[in-house]
């Protein structure tokens, strides 16, 4: 499932080329102690362009929570029922949870939809 969602973060990036999201993410996870500045710098090297610091920090919150919207996705296209309860569940069974728990508003039980950007 991780593995989809990786997937479906890197084509967003390819049809969206000016957000580099799967990039970006990828950068955090191989540099998790990486500061705001020190990622941007990454960032920005793989861009072949400068990225500020705060600029870098609302793409990769963005790119977050694209990537917990297609993880959550992923969980629900597997299960029978795929209400909000049971996605939570199976999230919480397959020890996915911690990934998107960010993104979880407190209504998110009733409407099925993660914060918004």
């Amino acid at each position: 499932m991780l593995e989809h969602a990786w997937d479906a973060l890197r084509d967003f990036e390819h049809k969206t080329p000016k957000n580099p999201a799967y990039t970006l993410l990828k950068l955090r996870t191989e540099f998790p102690d990486a500061d705001g500045e020190e990622l941007a710098a990454k960032l920005g090297a793989k861009l072949g362009k400068a990225v500020r610091a705060d600029a870098g920090r609302q793409m990769l919150r963005r790119a977050r929570l694209r990537f917990a919207e297609a993880l959550v996705d992923e969980v629900a296209c597997g299960l029978a029922d795929p209400a909000p309860a049971s996605v939570a569940e199976e999230l919480a069974n397959l020890g996915l949870l911690e990934h998107v728990r960010d993104f979880l508003p407190a209504d998110w039980a009733r409407k099925g939809q993660l914060a918004a950007e």
